[in-house]
């Protein structure tokens, strides 16, 4: 006799194999399995049952721990967090259109699911568990509807017996049966059962290592789609990685990423009926909660299965075992038994040094040589061979940064020196070779006008490259300072420049332009305990200067006793010094390492451009390697990499790449004397 549910009774039913076909083990971080839980959880980790614990950050494995002869194989069963791969599986079915959106009727797929006084039941509201319908969510009851669902062998006359009994989107209460309706609708929609589509969708596409399974109502049934998807702790955690990832594994959208977004923001217009307060704890088959300052998404079954999500720790949590708590907390109204599993993971997590790599890039301009080079037979514009060498070099930074010093154009008119106006086919150019990143506030912001900002604004957004330094409303002004956020660590971005070449600010516009005041203010009204480090970019300088003048010098100290660890220049076209402030610190091992504790790099000199006398025709890559640790100031390696310019293409080339492709002879000497040049001006400075 099984009188209450157990995390392993998967055998006592029928199952389906939701098939792992491309199993890919989870890389190690270098910390793997250094750390151990706190001596002070310990007591209650026992006291709930655990028999998993996973902390993956940075999208390898850093930790795993096992009670009750589990192992990293071992199967458990999911509970309620199967709800969450339901809606998944939706996102994954709006993707394909077998859905066609989430406002779609119920009645569509089952027509005795009518409207209710007028308004139609939607796929919205069975995702925001709003459905209005009758079912009663009891575990301690033999004859509720929740205990025959699970212990039931007919799903089919359970959900379909369910009556609407009030108006739909209006009161969030939590119903199994309708995350049941939703697998139904997923059936009828894909024409496959659900365990087939979740492998080919989701559980193949992130890789698994290790085949689940999902518990049948009989022989040959249907899956019992709301609890009961088997799996090991290790591979429910790549559930939520794919959150993490909004919907990416790899190189692969598996689920849209708009719907990753609106699955994981709660709808502020339900009222959460049990509590009688608006809905801030749910969103698409996802509970939310916010701790310590955190928005955390999380997957939750009943018998303490949870797998966390932490994108401010690049970070994901899974705990199972036998129990959670059975009280709720006052504000959240989550199980208590969570603050346990995230007080822990946040406590090892802040014991685990932090590591991301920034890439900065110099001045990105367009004359119209260039444009002309990046014409295409389709009388389109294609920036790819450009951009092709410097590629790899932004694929392996966690951050990548480039001065923006152009502005683009949709009419086809395009325009160089002294006026830029350019494609807009470079912003996605930029997009794929992995910028993240562009600061807008330089001399030739308003070379376009009102709509030439609004224009360069507007595809960066379409892009997916942040900006910063000029802001076309007031609601793009939150981009100032600009937050960023890699491998756990949070970066405040700043970006001024000296002018804007007597163009006059048009209205509804702002740029942020140097005052030694207000960048003063900026910095020291940064809250220093959300962020790990202050990023200040100046477009400053005088041109073709190969050596900072006393603004810049004054601007630089000022940053750096304010706080700013590091400072980047742009505008000069040529590259000046990078200065440091150096001492030592110990890594994880104990090893005493050369630490930069602040950065000037007063210019970067061209990125890419038509300019071709001495000096001007490169620049320097910054490569900038950090690390944290828990309450130590950052720890910034420093290294860069020379780029040179070659017509006709306008390549942009590392040595790794022109020290082994032909040149003419001339042209090889002016590449060498710009290498020299560089070297020579690039010879360690420090304070």
């Amino acid at each position: 006799m099984h009188l209450m549910p157990k995390i392993d009774q998967y055998p006592i039913f029928e199952n389906r194999i939701v098939k792992a076909r491309d199993p890919q083990s989870w890389p190690l971080s270098e910390y793997y399995n250094q750390l151990s839980i706190p001596d002070k959880y310990i007591k209650d980790f026992d006291k709930y049952g655990t028999v998993a614990y996973v902390i993956i950050q940075n999208g390898e494995l850093l930790f795993e721990q096992y009670w009750d002869n589990y192992s990293p194989q071992s199967h458990s069963n999911s509970f309620s967090m199967a709800k969450s791969i339901v809606s998944f599986a939706i996102g994954c079915a709006l993707d394909d259109g077998a859905i066609e959106n989430v406002d779609q009727p119920v009645s569509d797929f089952f027509p005795q699911f009518k409207d209710y006084n007028g308004k139609p039941m939607t796929i919205r509201h069975l995702l925001t568990m709003s459905a209005g319908v009758d079912f009663q969510e009891a575990y301690t009851s033999i004859s509720s509807p929740t205990t025959q669902l699970y212990y039931g062998n007919n799903l089919e006359k359970i959900v379909f017996g369910m009556k609407q009994i009030e108006e739909p989107g209006v009161n969030f209460i939590y119903q199994s049966g309708v995350t049941q309706l939703l697998a139904y609708i997923l059936e009828k929609a894909t024409g496959e059962n659900i365990s087939s589509y979740v492998s080919r969708k989701i559980w193949t596409p992130i890789q698994a290592e290790e085949n689940a399974l999902w518990s049948l109502d009989h022989k040959d049934g249907f899956e019992k789609a709301y609890c009961c998807f088997n799996s090991n702790a290790r591979d429910f955690a790549r559930l939520g990685q794919l959150v993490l990832n909004k919907g990416k594994w790899n190189d692969k959208q598996v689920i849209p990423q708009q719907y990753v977004t609106d699955a994981t923001t709660a709808d502020n217009d339900l009222i959460f009926k049990k509590h009688e307060e608006e809905n801030r704890q749910y969103g698409y088959q996802i509970w939310l909660l916010e701790k310590n300052g955190m928005k955390i998404p999380y997957l939750r079954g009943i018998k303490g299965q949870y797998v966390f999500i932490i994108p401010d720790k690049n970070a994901v949590v899974v705990r199972l075992g036998h129990k959670s708590s059975g009280n709720e907390t006052d504000e959240w109204h989550y199980p208590e038994d969570i603050d346990l599993w995230l007080d822990c993971a946040i406590d090892m997590l802040d014991e685990t040094p932090r590591h991301a790599r920034l890439v900065f890039g110099g001045d990105l301009m367009q004359h119209i040589p260039q444009v002309y080079a990046a014409k295409n037979s389709n009388n389109g514009y294609d920036y790819t061979e450009s951009f092709r060498y410097v590629k790899p070099i932004f694929e392996q930074a966690d951050l990548a940064f480039i001065n923006l010093e152009t502005t683009f154009t949709t009419s086809g008119y395009y325009t160089g020196f002294p006026l830029f106006r350019s494609p807009g086919e470079i912003v996605q150019t930029l997009s794929d070779i992995g910028i993240d990143v562009a600061v807008t506030a330089n001399n030739h912001i308003f070379d376009g006008g009102k709509n030439g900002v609004y224009t360069t604004l507007n595809l960066l957004d379409s892009a997916g490259i942040k900006h910063t330094g000029v802001f076309a409303d007031s609601h793009e002004i939150t981009n100032h300072p600009l937050i960023l956020q890699s491998k756990g660590l949070r970066f405040a971005l700043l970006n001024y420049t000296y002018g804007t070449n007597g163009l006059p600010t048009p209205d509804g516009l702002s740029v942020n332009r140097i005052d030694s005041f207000n960048i003063a203010r900026d910095i020291a009204l940064i809250d220093r305990t959300k962020i790990d480090g202050i990023i200040v970019f100046f477009h400053w300088g005088y041109e073709y200067a190969r050596q900072p003048n006393d603004e810049q010098r004054k601007l630089a100290d000022l940053c750096h006793r304010y706080g700013a660890e590091i400072v980047i220049g742009s505008h000069p076209h040529v590259v000046q010094p990078i200065v440091t402030h150096e001492d030592t610190y110990m890594d994880y091992s104990g090893r005493e390492k050369k630490n930069i504790g602040n950065i000037t790099i007063y210019s970067l000199g061209n990125f890419v451009s038509n300019q071709r006398e001495r000096y001007k025709d490169g620049g320097i890559l910054v490569i900038l390697d950090i690390m944290k640790k828990k309450e130590a100031p950052l720890a910034i390696h420093a290294s860069c990499i020379p780029v040179w310019v070659q017509l006709p293409k306008y390549r942009i080339l590392p040595p790794s790449v022109a020290d082994t492709i032909t040149m003419s002879a001339s042209e090889r000497s002016v590449y060498e004397q710009f290498i020299s040049d560089t070297h020579t001006l690039l010879s360690p400075k420090t304070k």
